[in-house]
């Protein structure tokens, strides 16, 4: 039988913080989608585990986390004429931690969702999260949102058969997946240490927003009209989304698990690389056989013209780019997004081109440098009304392709809460079209096998993702994993 409540958790100190405080939000942050970057971990306990102790301790370690990271308490806020938003955050302003216990039949036991190498389609967010964060409507353009602004964060604890999932969502204007990390690391030590009894350790994580190379100032008029049309990887779009046509019915979508074993990742960056000897990552030889194959699998149901162009975006995480880096612990988004010169999809989808889409995706990761982000950053202070800014891609029931990394994550290396790391991190079950998602490698988790890899979730529309199951040039490198 399931069971729900909610604690109100305030940062340790609380009662000593300003009346009110205003937290500004990144010029990166007004270009991400308006939604919650969700996060889960998967952890095992042991049979007759006190879950009692273990909320205890992590409400403790939750409290210190949120003094160091008070954003996380506040609300979001847009102003609905020029789209500026900021957060929020009032003296006795508390972030929801949801208790769950589902020990029956209603989800997946651990040991269910370990044979099945945990899979995000098992990973329901609207049963790991709070439907605030999972249904509710996020902001809008039009100015129709709620007086009270939108919760930045939302913590649920989810107690299963011999485990506990530990489901965090963050809103994506504030934050991008590797950007919770410092967080979720801060969260881990003082659990951990509220655990033995120890006393907890309050770090500074102050990050100057304002004085930091992820801001600018609005540049002069004359700069304005020269990046005009510098960066399209990013747009305007002038007003808000169009509905649906009369109906539309939206397709099922299918998040799908893929593993590329490290006895392949070899084989397939020599597949993937030019033979003029230019180097490529393991990373893009891998989003290049991503790429390809998804095409290929999309091909039946968009029926491009073989000859049209299509490009992949995919987020890259600038936060060694800068010099200095940024801090590890940095809370915010840090990634920007990163373009690939078009391609015909003739050329994409054949396997012997698996070099020019490997070489394509390297190009758009060198070209993310401090100059260039800093002229990006210059482009988007330069709009008077940012409401409307987003990423343009049409990857959602369209020909382009999306991706994001985790992989620098240490989730596996930093978040053990005082029982032990988690076994797997995951997006909670994405309904994404043409996205995949890169994760951190589990290769040294105490139950990996020798031949542990890379893992992906490739997200695409049913049909599409029955073809991919089929493909012989992704199945020469990689399995289904889940199935």
């Amino acid at each position: 039988m399931t069971t729900l409540s909610e604690v109100a958790v305030r940062p340790s100190g609380w009662e000593s913080s300003p009346e009110s405080e205003r937290f500004p939000v990144s010029l990166l942050g007004h270009v991400m989608p308006k939604i919650y970057v969700l996060v889960s971990e998967v952890f095992a306990l042991p049979a007759g585990a006190d879950t009692g102790a273990i909320i205890k301790s992590m409400t403790t370690g939750l409290k210190v986390a949120l003094a160091s990271f008070p954003v996380l308490c506040g609300c979001l806020e847009m102003d609905a004429t020029t789209g500026q938003m900021w957060v929020t955050k009032k003296r006795e302003s508390a972030a929801a931690l949801h208790l769950k216990y589902m020990p029956g039949g209603e989800f997946p036991s651990y040991a269910e969702l370990e044979q099945k190498d945990f899979p995000a389609s098992l990973l329901a967010a609207h049963q790991i999260l709070p439907s605030a964060v999972t249904a509710k409507q996020l902001h809008s353009p039009l100015g129709d949102n709620n007086d009270e602004g939108i919760s930045i964060a939302a913590f649920q604890l989810n107690f299963i058969k011999d485990g506990l999932i530990v489901g965090v969502a963050i809103h994506h204007s504030v934050s991008d997946g590797p950007g919770c990390d410092g967080f979720l690391t801060t969260w881990a030590e003082n659990s951990a240490l509220a655990l033995c009894g120890l006393p907890s350790v309050v770090k500074d994580v102050t990050f100057d927003l304002l004085n930091s190379p992820l801001n600018t100032a609005k540049p002069l008029p004359k700069q304005i009209a020269k990046i005009k049309d510098a960066y399209p990887v990013l747009k305007n779009s002038g007003g808000p989304m169009q509905p649906p046509p009369p109906g539309f019915v939206l397709p099922n979508l299918v998040p799908q698990m893929w593993h590329f074993p490290k006895s392949k990742t070899e084989a397939l960056k020599t597949k993937a690389s030019s033979t003029d000897g230019s180097w490529i990552s393991t990373y893009d030889a891998v989003m290049a056989m991503v790429w390809s194959s998804a095409t290929r699998a999309r091909m039946d149901l968009f029926k491009p013209a073989p000859e049209s162009t299509t490009l992949l975006v995919h987020a890259v995480d600038t936060r060694s780019t800068w010099s200095p880096p940024l801090s590890p612990s940095f809370l915010g988004v840090g990634t920007a997004p990163a373009s690939c010169k078009p391609l015909s999809i003739q050329d994409i989808i054949d396997p012997a081109n698996l070099p020019l889409v490997a070489a394509s995706v390297r190009s758009s990761i060198k070209q993310i440098t401090p100059d260039y982000l800093t002229g990006l950053l210059e482009w988007i202070a330069g709009q008077d009304d940012r409401r409307y800014l987003e990423i343009s891609l049409n990857s959602f029931l369209g020909m382009d392709f999306g991706g994001s990394s985790w992989q620098s994550m240490r989730a596996y290396e930093t978040h053990n809460f005082g029982f032990g790391f988690p076994s797997a991190l995951r997006w909670p079950c994405p309904m994404f079209d043409g996205f995949v998602f890169v994760y951190p490698s589990r290769a040294n988790t105490k139950a990996a096998a020798a031949d542990e890899g890379i893992e992906v979730c490739i997200c695409l529309e049913e049909g599409c993702h029955q073809r991919l199951m089929a493909d012989s040039v992704l199945l020469e490198y990689a399995q289904p994993r889940g199935v």
